[in-house]
């Protein structure tokens, strides 16, 4: 099978997983610095498997482990949803089909019936005791269900901001996020944070020289020719180059620093690439590519980041009620 993600393409041949980024900022932020081919993951490579749903303001994600602690993060948008749930239950069928039966293992010390010529009453068996495999299972099972319960907390408690930034958008509260509001325009989000432009990590210059030595009366050399070199620009990356405030709302986003101040209009946005590190926003009216480093708010952000967009597209009454069923959505769907 086939499929695409956010910012992604991929597909899946029944043993051997293979990924790739649809431009080369979405694959560094998937396959790392320095790798330029297709990320190809054996199915007897995995260990792990995690698919966070997606919503309509919270894009869905599956994390796949694999035997050496990396993890892949594939994204994805609500209509892609229910490719990656069916693309989740064909990796783990596929993983369980590989794992060597664990029942009843030699050795163990789980035993269900007595042995023969020990059989008393009800009161005279012991209870069954489970072996180690057993005991470890059972602790994965619950370190698992306190993940998924710890991820829903959070998960929930954004949806709950973002339905109280909605009700006060509606009520006219005052926004206090240190820019002047444009007529029409609602103040959604305010934070810290860094603005990240490519910039260069700096070159090398090597040099040699060409020439003759040539001899001249009275013992004296002369050396003629000349010295020539070569300039070998370094890489670009994206580099923090300013801290300050980072203000989001109904019809742009703008970074107000201490030396540049930048904007980000939604009518001129193409996309945001979102990483561990930066979010990266494309705008058609600049050729470079900025952004944003904002730590533990990453997610925040995006999240009211999509609000904005939906105020922006569809009006403040139809995010109010997408939010009040995101919310009730998610109720129902507690670990």
């Amino acid at each position: 099978m086939e499929f695409d993600g956010y910012m992604i393409h991929g597909s899946w041949d029944g043993s051997t997983l293979r990924i790739r980024g649809t431009n080369r900022a979405a694959h560094l932020a998937l396959a790392g610095h320095g790798r330029t081919e297709e990320v190809a993951v054996q199915t007897s490579q995995i260990t792990g498997l995690k698919l966070r749903d997606a919503r309509r303001l919270i894009n869905g994600e599956l994390v796949i482990t694999t035997l050496t602690g990396q993890k892949y993060k594939l994204h994805f948008r609500r209509k892609q949803a229910e490719t990656f749930r069916r693309l989740e239950a064909a990796l783990a069928e596929s993983r369980s089909a590989d794992e060597p039966t664990r029942s009843a293992p030699a050795g163990s010390d789980l035993k269900l019936e007595p042995e023969s010529g020990d059989r008393g009453g009800p009161g005279d068996s012991p209870a069954p005791k489970l072996g180690r495999s057993q005991r470890g299972v059972a602790r994965k099972q619950a370190k698992e269900l306190a993940q998924r319960r710890e991820q829903w907390e959070r998960e929930y408690e954004l949806l709950q901001r973002l339905a109280h930034a909605t009700i006060a958008m509606g009520h006219g509260a005052h926004w206090d996020g240190g820019l002047a509001l444009r007529p029409g325009e609602l103040g959604v989000w305010t934070g810290i944070g860094d603005l990240v432009e490519p910039r260069s990590t700096g070159g090398a210059y090597t040099s040699g020289t060409r020439g003759a030595s040539i001899r001249v009366p009275a013992g004296v050399r002369v050396r003629v020719g000349g010295v020539r070199g070569k300039y070998a620009p370094g890489q670009v990356a994206q580099t923090v180059v300013d801290q300050g405030a980072v203000a989001v709302t109904s019809k742009r986003v703008v970074f107000t620093g201490t030396t540049r101040t930048r904007e980000w209009t939604y009518s001129k946005l193409v996309s945001a690439n979102v990483t561990d590190e930066h979010v990266l926003l494309h705008v058609s009216n600049r050729q470079r590519v900025s952004g944003l480093s904002l730590g533990p708010s990453a997610d925040e952000f995006v999240a009211f980041l999509q609000l904005a967009m939906l105020v922006d597209e569809h009006g403040l009454a139809e995010a109010s009620r997408a939010v009040a069923q995101e919310l009730a959505a998610h109720l129902q769907q507690r670990p």
